[in-house]
Order: C-alpha cells, then structure tokens, then sequence
C-alpha cells in the first residue's frame, strides 16, 4: 500500500455487504499510524451496520472512538454486495468547515443520526447533537433541505438551514442570528451552497471523499 498517496487517510479495509450488515474481509493500515493495532474485528465492531440507507445510497461515513478515546472518521463507499472503507481522523470533512472561518454563519456536517462529522469546534467530532434546533428540524421533517427561524431559550432568533448531502447519509447545517442572517443572506445562501456542493461534490461524492475510481475525476 503507498501510503503518501493515501494521505490523510491510515485504514483500508473491504467488506462484504449482506443486507445492512457489514462484514470485513480484508484490512490494511499503515505502520506506526493511530491504527497500527486494529483487526478486523475492531473495524467491524467501530463501523457497526449501515442502518437504514435509500436505494441510492452511495456514501455511508461513520465517525467512532477507540478504547483510548481517539476520534475517527470512516467512508464506507457501497458498490452492491461489496463496500471499501477509508479510515482517518475526519480531514477531510473538517477542512470543508475550516475553510468558512470568519464567515457569517456557523456549519457543521453530521450524519443522519446526529453524529457530527465536521464542526467549528473540532473536539464536537463524534459527539452526538442533540440539542441542536436546525439538526431537530431536519430529522422532523423527513426533507432533503429546509430552512426556519428558531427561538432560542435565550431569546434569541436563529435562522437555519440544512440540506442532505446527496447518495449519502450526511446533512450540512448552518446557522446564523436572524438579524445578522436577513443583513447577508444573499452571501448565506452562496456560502451554504458551495459548501454542500464541495461535500457532494457537485452531485459526485466519490470525488471529494477520495474515490480515485470514480470517472468524473479529473
């Protein structure tokens, strides 16, 4: 395995796909990296099952935590009865929210369960939002996207917005003060929607999360 060009990636593994089972049969990880010790039964036990996933799921991540409390993030790419993963400390999705600091709103990337992926606060990565009122809306309406005014218990009004990375189990959330949100949300909404899109990629996942098979990279 070349590992330089795997980078930030440390874990590999494939999978046999048995319904929303996740079956691994083979692992590789790099030498002296934070998964030097990993089997395949701990890769097994730290991805878990798929859960429910539509028919054009494509993309399954999964962010997990290590007996030592180390924080990881896996990208499971599903091809039918087969699934690849690629293993790291969540980079990837992490320089998509680094790269809006100083920006009018807060965003965050978290999977269908709530898992967060990405934030502002790095340290939120695997933690579970659960008070999170744009997150709450996006669960309770069943929506690919949406968007709404929140009163917070502090008063405050927050404006919101989310939206479903495509073919994958991922939202992009993002938030702003009402007022602040009204004052630039022509800016909000392009911010937003360029970040969704560099998460998706356009609509090719494959391509930002890695995929070095996929056609539409260049």
């Amino acid at each position: 395995m070349n590992w330089s060009s795997m980078a930030p990636y440390y874990a590999v593994a494939a999978f046999s796909v048995r319904g929303n089972e996740l079956d691994p049969q083979a692992l590789a990880v790099r030498e002296n990296s934070k998964a030097a010790n990993w089997n395949k039964e701990f890769v097994k036990a730290a991805i878990g099952n798929i859960g429910a996933r539509g028919n054009d799921m494509r993309f399954y991540v999964k962010p997990f935590q290590d007996s030592q409390r180390g924080r990881y993030v896996a990208l499971v790419f599903l091809e039918g009865t087969r699934a690849y993963a690629l293993i790291g400390s969540g980079e990837t999705f992490q320089s998509l929210i680094d790269a809006q600091k100083g920006s009018l709103s807060a965003f965050s990337i978290v999977t269908a369960t709530g898992l967060t992926v990405g934030h502002s606060v790095p340290e939120y990565l695997g933690t579970v939002m659960r008070d999170d009122p744009v997150f709450r809306e996006a669960q309770k309406s069943g929506s690919s996207h949406g968007s709404s005014v929140f009163k917070l218990a502090s008063g405050q009004d927050l404006y919101g917005m989310f939206e479903m990375i495509p073919q994958s189990n991922l939202y992009v959330l993002s938030s702003a003060p009402l007022k602040e949100a009204m004052k630039g949300r022509t800016g909000l909404w392009w911010q937003f929607l360029l970040l969704g899109g560099g998460s998706g990629a356009g609509g090719c996942g494959c391509c930002i999360m890695g995929d070095f098979t996929c056609g539409k990279r260049n």
